[in-house]
């Protein structure tokens, strides 16, 4: 084949560098513009919507709380974990409310999950609600508890829930449902007998280490104490401190009778194991071990009684 001329070959390479250097046509910077942010737009709106892990969800627990005419109340409530989510989680910095007399008053939960609120009357009715308002990630909960208020100079009747009234080793208490749970036979006539003697019953669930825990001894109580035969009406309280697992029970004890300023022997516990008796007795309480045998500790001192069954301990709440 014969070749172009060199002329022919020239010219089309002219026309060619001319045609690359002509500019593109402006539509196309156009569509760039308006293509890019769409799209970085809809990314944004699918990432905001993928679904993501849920935070542990919270509970939150009222405690029912005791105190003596005429001085301030505190109410007390705590946050945990759901028992599922059980795992390291912030319980500082939690918003909620008391609600006292339909009025809400806000708190904040301290680095440990305590709740606290005051109150200068008792609340209408005896009692007040926690509430923790929640999100579309973290449902929210509540709960609610009773409060008392007693002259100072009760006699009051100290009574172990776990280990005395419930018909089941107190160890049984995280497996049972407590719908199942028999009281011992003859505890709420004794109560009853107490109650009309002058005593003013105070109940104490000590044994779990969780305000969970406490709450589910409280609602079996509740049942309790409603029903026409059952015990009679009173807190059920609850550690002064579930981060702090020292003492429990020396901590409570202290607290009623700064609280009543109850000489001791207006103050009896009735309890169901031998560090419980020790413990109480060391208070100066007037004190009855409530067990299947006799295992009262010797040596500390201090007078312990021991009843084997209800009627044995009325028996003894009759006498001065």
């Amino acid at each position: 084949m014969d070749k172009l001329p060199s002329q022919t070959t020239d010219a089309l390479s002219k026309t060619l560098r001319e045609n690359l250097r002509r500019r593109r046509p402006w539509y196309l910077g156009r569509v760039f513009w308006f293509v890019v942010p769409l799209t970085l737009l809809g990314g944004f709106i699918l990432w905001w919507n993928l679904p993501t892990g849920q935070p542990p969800r919270l509970l939150v627990v009222a405690l029912d709380q005791l105190s003596a005419d005429g001085k301030p109340l505190t109410l007390r409530g705590r946050i945990e974990p759901w028992p599922k989510d059980a795992q390291a989680v912030a319980l500082g910095g939690v918003n909620v409310f008391f609600v006292i007399d339909r009025k809400a008053q806000p708190a904040t939960s301290d680095p440990f999950g305590d709740l606290v609120a005051t109150a200068s009357v008792l609340p209408e009715g005896g009692g007040f609600t926690v509430r923790h308002v929640g999100t579309r990630e973290r449902p929210g909960s509540e709960d609610s508890a009773r409060v008392f208020a007693w002259p100072a100079d009760s006699k009051l009747l100290v009574v172990d829930v776990e280990e005395t009234l419930a018909a089941i080793a107190a160890d049984a208490w995280p497996r049972e449902n407590p719908l199942d749970i028999a009281p011992r036979p003859d505890a709420a006539a004794a109560l009853r007998e107490a109650e009309a003697n002058g005593y003013h019953i105070v109940y104490f669930a000590l044994s779990g280490d969780s305000a969970l825990a406490y709450r589910k001894v409280r609602g079996w109580m509740y049942q309790r104490i409603a029903r026409k035969d059952g015990f009679p009406a009173g807190p059920v309280l609850g550690r002064l401190s579930y981060h702090d697992q020292t003492e429990p029970r020396a901590a409570a004890m202290q607290y009623l009778l700064k609280t009543f300023h109850a000489a001791p022997i207006s103050l009896c516990a009735l309890v169901g194991t031998k560090a419980a008796a020790r413990s109480a007795a060391a208070t100066g309480a007037r004190t009855i071990l409530v067990a299947d045998q006799d295992d009262r500790p010797q040596g500390d001192g201090a007078e312990i009684m021991y009843a084997k069954t209800w009627l044995e301990v009325m028996t003894m709440l009759s006498k001065p």
